[in-house]
């Protein structure tokens, strides 16, 4: 009995993923063979899952909409939802100060709703935001359907893991990635190979400030990558440029989102990992 595995990899923008796209690997058997598949952000690699739901929701705002209202208590939706900025926040734990901050200074210029996600980094969420009156909604978990929908319809978003990282990327909306946190740092470099493929130098700074880990120790890889951007080492001041930075960024957000439109318009071209996956077995896979 001959046997073929296909390793599907998690989702990284690193150089290496179109490498490895469909490259085999050793077993310790002739009878078992092994090949990667890559999910990722070039025609090299095998794209991003391109659900029915997920597309009707990026093409359909209406639909989008409707979805959430059927889903989620009407207390959650204000009347002036679809006319507000809608900010989410949905992060590891972190001292929110300077976010919150922020959004206090915008909200004397929009009309906005800020959404916090239920999740590790809810509660240090609502403690900064309390902190400076900053009025917020707290959300429910939800099924995935239901939160693509709700990714769709923000404007600004703050998220973190991978399923609702690559979301954000298709959606074309401005975001914040909140890495996963690695030892002495190594995640500074995965968050840097995406920045070289988003290409938005207005979100540069503040990406390597939020996801800085300044209590652990930096690897070599990391610390010349943060070395030639050339930022602030005091707490305080980094704090205030954070503030700055994410201030101007909200402020500017009519200007970011073509950025963020030509990138998801780019990777969309890359096709559905999931046909891509099907095709590729049916096509490759020897029976």
């Amino acid at each position: 009995l001959n046997v073929q595995i296909v390793n599907v990899e998690y989702l990284t923008a690193e150089s290496w993923a179109d490498d490895f796209h469909l490259l085999k690997s050793g077993t310790r058997s002739a009878k078992i063979k092994k090949i990667n598949f890559m999910p990722g952000f070039t025609k090299k690699t095998g794209g991003l899952i391109l659900d029915k739901n997920f597309m009707r929701c990026l093409s359909e705002k209406k639909f989008a909409l409707n979805l959430v209202k059927q889903n989620l208590d009407k207390k959650i939706l204000s009347e002036d939802f679809s006319d507000s900025f809608k900010i989410l926040i949905f992060s590891y734990p972190k001292n929110f100060d300077f976010l919150a901050s922020a959004i206090k200074e915008f909200s004397f210029l929009k009309k906005i709703i800020v959404f916090v996600a239920s999740g590790a980094g809810a509660d240090s969420a609502k403690i900064s935001l309390k902190k400076f009156k900053v009025d917020f909604v707290c959300l429910p978990f939800m099924q995935q359907e239901v939160w693509d929908a709700f990714l769709s319809l923000m404007d600004f978003s703050f998220v973190r893991g991978e399923d609702s990282f690559s979301r954000c990327c298709l959606l074309g909306n401005p975001f914040i990635w909140n890495i996963y946190p690695q030892e002495e740092e190594f995640h500074i470099v995965k968050l840097n190979a995406f920045l070289q493929k988003i290409k938005i130098p207005q979100i540069e700074k503040f990406s390597f400030l939020y996801n800085r880990n300044f209590k652990a120790s930096c690897c070599p890889e990391s610390l010349e990558i943060l070395e030639e951007k050339k930022l602030p080492s005091e707490l305080e001041k980094i704090n205030s440029e954070m503030k700055t930075e994410i201030l101007s960024l909200l402020k500017n957000y009519e200007s970011l989102k073509p950025e963020f439109k030509k990138f998801s318009n780019e990777i969309l071209k890359n096709g559905n990992l999931a046909e891509n996956l099907l095709n590729f077995l049916e096509t490759k896979i020897p029976r």
